[in-house]
């Protein structure tokens, strides 16, 4: 969640992208232009237009939170598995609070 938006993870490309362009726009003095994509509170996607990088923080630190948060958990699962000898009875959870066991 996002103020009124809601965001993926899967973003984090697109939103790290964005976010060097509004930085380098903003270095420079110019006013950054650039139409992202969010889910609004209906679950359609809509396009909002920043026009500034304090505009974009928020989406771009929400998505960079989550994107760390699964990162973690991913990797802790793949030392998890190759270290098993029954990879398949791994059972992987991303939800809030989730953590592969050491």
């Amino acid at each position: 969640v996002c103020g009124q938006y809601l965001v993926i993870a899967e973003w984090i490309n697109t939103y790290t992208n964005t976010y060097t362009y509004a930085k380098k726009c903003t270095d420079e003095g110019i006013v950054p232009t650039a139409d992202i994509v969010a889910f609004n509170h209906l679950g359609k996607l809509e396009t909002v237009t920043i026009s500034s990088i304090e505009d974009f923080l928020p989406f771009y630190q929400t998505v960079a939170d989550e994107w760390a948060r699964i990162t973690d958990i991913r990797n802790k699962y793949l030392v998890q598995i190759q270290n098993t000898d029954a990879p398949k009875d791994v059972v992987i959870s991303y939800a809030k609070g989730a953590e592969a066991e050491e």
